[in-house]
């Protein structure tokens, strides 16, 4: 059964916002009926900052009855020994939240380092019980399924290990072939980690990173084939974590709850 993860990055100190409640987060995630929450990196640094520890964060998850499905996340590149060092202090966070996959990308052209990195930081993950989850996006060297197919078999990494997210489909090249499309109903369930749900207008510009992360609409307000791209993954057979994420600077202001419950709102009828 579809479950939904409260992604929460939109409020998050890597995108500007100063004052991340990852307490209201929770408890907006437990109000409006999500199963799952993610947290980024740089937003739990802020939290045991100002408001309390790791273990406290996850009595305030436990508390709301909230699992940890990732942390976010793991830049991959050609610096091998750096990769490691990073992946072993991100896991061991999400160890403590109990968190399912350490999200990552690609930010070097992929070579043998940067397979190599992957292949270190999938052990990194396993040895702790979690998986490496690879997300592929328009504007970085993994921007395709089919790239990421290759690094994965090229790493030896086998698992739930693709994270398929709506904006970077529909604004990569999967998105604008009949051939990116066939790559999508040809990813195995049992190889999705889980998927971002989100929607976008036309582009404005060519600034497809300022586009990704300040202007996506709530599904069903824009102009992706959210239905097409839903219908075809849960074809496949998937029927797991779906986690509506919203980057949008015309939001960060708004009640926390009021975007979480919206959210659900929208997303739901396309899964369910």
């Amino acid at each position: 059964m579809i479950e939904f993860c409260f992604e929460t990055v939109n409020w998050s100190p890597y995108l500007g916002f100063e004052n991340p409640d990852l307490s209201a987060m929770i408890r907006a995630a437990g109000a409006t009926g999500y199963r799952w929450i993610s947290f980024d990196l740089p937003s739990i640094a802020h939290y045991v900052a100002h408001y309390g520890t790791i273990e406290t964060l996850r009595e305030e998850l436990d508390g709301q009855g909230l699992k940890m499905l990732a942390v976010h996340s793991l830049s991959i590149n050609d610096d091998v020994c750096g990769v490691e060092a990073l992946a072993r202090s991100a896991v061991e966070i999400g160890r403590k939240l109990g968190a399912v996959y350490l999200h990552a990308g690609v930010i070097a052209p992929i070579d043998a380092q940067v397979i190599e990195a992957t292949r270190c930081a999938n052990l990194i993950c396993r040895d702790a019980d979690q998986e490496l989850a690879l997300e592929f996006l328009p504007f970085l060297p993994l921007a395709t399924i089919g790239q990421t197919h290759d690094l994965l078999n090229a790493s030896g990494v086998t698992g739930r290990n693709f994270v398929i997210d709506s904006w970077h489909f529909f604004n990569g090249p999967d998105g604008r072939s009949p051939e990116g499309w066939k790559a999508l109903s040809a990813i195995p369930p049992d190889r999705i980690a889980y998927v971002q749900f989100n929607d976008h207008g036309p582009l404005d510009g060519d600034d497809l990173l300022s586009e990704t992360i300040h202007k996506r609409l709530m599904p069903g307000a824009g102009i992706f084939d959210l239905k097409q791209f839903a219908d075809r993954i849960k074809a496949s057979g998937f029927d797991g974590i779906v986690g509506p994420e919203l980057l949008s600077s015309a939001t960060r202001d708004l009640p926390v709850i009021e975007v979480a419950k919206r959210l659900m709102e929208t997303t739901e009828p396309y899964w369910l």
